[in-house]
């Protein structure tokens, strides 16, 4: 096989796997999808994703961050002033600790506690699933990606 051939492979398998990239994306983000649809405590799943632009000097490299979980006003009352549209951190420093899940217990009966809990580890678990995917590829460089029970809407995002 001469040059010409390997490097019209090479392009070919790069695009299958671009492809394979997309499809994995949509069907983790199904799978969000139904989730929430099992769990109708969890009105939206979104993220941002994109390339900072200045990092003191290093390398500016694409990054996904998130992700931001908006339950039900029943779980959360909505705060009219929030800048946020009411999601909350789940990431490792986020709002979504243990302690969340305690002041909510007075609120909502201990088994639809237990099932929000659980809901919010597979939401966490699957958002790890789309990080080994190609993000950028799938839905963009600078854009905020909103899940629920409908759809999923890519938006510009802006970012200092």
């Amino acid at each position: 096989m001469g040059l010409k051939e390997k490097l019209k492979e090479m392009e070919d398998l790069q695009k299958k796997l671009q492809s394979m990239q997309k499809t994995l994306s949509k069907d983790i983000l199904n799978e969000l999808k139904e989730l929430m649809q099992n769990n109708p405590l969890i009105e939206a799943i979104r993220w941002n994703q994109y390339t900072p632009h200045f990092n003191d000097g290093d390398v500016c490299e694409f990054g996904v961050n998130g992700p931001e979980i908006r339950f039900c006003e029943t779980v959360q009352p909505r705060k009219e002033d929030d800048y946020n549209d009411n999601f909350m951190d789940a990431g490792p420093y986020g709002d979504l600790d243990d302690d969340f899940f305690k002041k909510k217990s007075d609120i909502i009966n201990h088994k639809e506690m237990k099932a929000l809990e659980k809901a919010t580890k597979e939401v966490l678990n699957m958002f790890e699933k789309l990080q080994t995917t190609d993000m950028e590829t799938a839905f963009g460089n600078g854009v905020q990606v909103t899940v629920t029970q409908s759809g999923v809407e890519v938006e510009d995002y802006e970012h200092d």
